[in-house]
């Protein structure tokens, strides 16, 4: 079977039916973009005609005082993805950490870069940190995803002080990925670390929240040090015009994702309470889980069940530590995730 690399193009999977599918594989805001967004994002279109500005000044400043820190430790990148590229290519022929399984991306950096990767396994909402920090000298970077993608669990503020603290003694950069945060309560994200520790690097992406995936907008917060370097590897004019343009608007815009995160925490909790016995999933706090039916061990035959009664699925083969044995799923509308329930049940009644 064709398994993508990434979520999303449901219709692109080998034995998509031909009806219209409910893509589960993508992990978007189940409202859409904000109201506003796109007449704000057409209003923008004339700043096609000319060059962006280079250093995205007014963009930063919008972003780093929603953030509450200098405008000269955001870095706008080309999506999550450039963020992570870069802090590789910063540590070429190095040695690198991640936090198994995690995004594709991380590996894949690592390995266009020359970096050797030493996997660590992450189960349950944690990995085994002691041996973690002890080792934390053998790295030049450290991977890490909160909240975690696949799973959606979030990782222990203590533990990632430890985890921080080790590798600023140790003077390895740590990456968190805070892709998925916005999900979370706004205590929840790790800005504060920044004023602590000149290690930690911050990755963050407005595709989830603001469903933008095909403007690609992400962003790093680090020491300003760390993103003159960063910076450096950057081709120019990285961020489209119309993308930088819409941030501003995107970080003051609180209601809407106070609105979203209600919606997907209710959600998903009532998906939870409405699957039959023999699924278990994760213990998520975003708008993502895995999912599981434990009498299999490879979920193909339910992938391939719930794809014919159209909820498409994210298959997990290229999770390395998973590999195949669960899928993850998106918490959608209500009557989108009426949808997956129906056919679990219905995949239920028939095994």
């Amino acid at each position: 079977m064709n398994w993508p690399v990434h979520g999303g193009h449901p219709e692109l999977l080998e034995g998509a039916p031909d009806t219209v599918m409910i893509d589960f594989s993508a992990n978007l805001n189940p409202l859409g973009p904000p109201s506003w967004l796109m007449d704000r994002a057409e209003a923008a279109l004339p700043q096609m005609l000319r060059y962006p500005d280079p250093d995205y000044a007014s963009s930063r400043k919008g972003y780093a005082e929603s953030e509450h820190v200098a405008a000269s430790q955001v870095l706008l990148t080309n999506g999550g993805a450039e963020a992570i590229q870069l802090a590789a290519l910063l540590h070429r022929g190095g040695q690198a950490a991640v936090a198994v399984p995690a995004f594709a991306e991380y590996e894949t950096a690592c390995t266009a870069a020359g970096i050797t990767v030493t996997r660590l396994p992450y189960e349950g909402g944690t990995f085994p940190l002691d041996e973690a920090c002890a080792r934390m000298a053998e790295w030049d970077l450290f991977f890490l995803c909160r909240p975690h993608n696949p799973s959606g669990t979030v990782l222990e503020a203590g533990a990632v002080r430890q985890l921080a603290d080790a590798c600023e003694t140790a003077g390895t950069m740590l990456i968190i990925d805070e892709a998925f945060v916005d999900f979370l309560p706004s205590e929840e994200k790790l800005t504060p670390l920044l004023n602590t520790h000149s290690s930690v690097v911050l990755l963050r992406s407005f595709t989830k929240m603001f469903v933008i995936p095909g403007l690609r907008l992400g962003c790093v917060l680090a020491s300003e040090h760390v993103t003159a370097q960063l910076k450096a590897l950057q081709p120019a004019w990285s961020v489209n015009a119309v993308a930088a343009a819409l941030l501003p608007d995107m970080a003051a815009d609180t209601s809407f994702v106070r609105e979203s995160v209600a919606l997907v925490e209710k959600e998903r909790e009532r998906v939870f309470q409405s699957l039959p016995d023999r699924f278990s999933v994760s213990a998520s706090r975003v708008n993502f889980y895995l999912i599981r039916d434990t009498n299999l061990d490879d979920q193909k035959p339910l992938f391939q069940f719930l794809l014919q009664e159209g909820a498409a699925l994210r298959h997990t083969y290229n999770f390395e530590g998973i590999n195949g044995s669960m899928l993850r799923a998106a918490v959608r509308t209500p009557e989108e995730n009426d949808v997956l329930i129906q056919a679990l049940q219905k995949w239920d009644a028939r095994c």
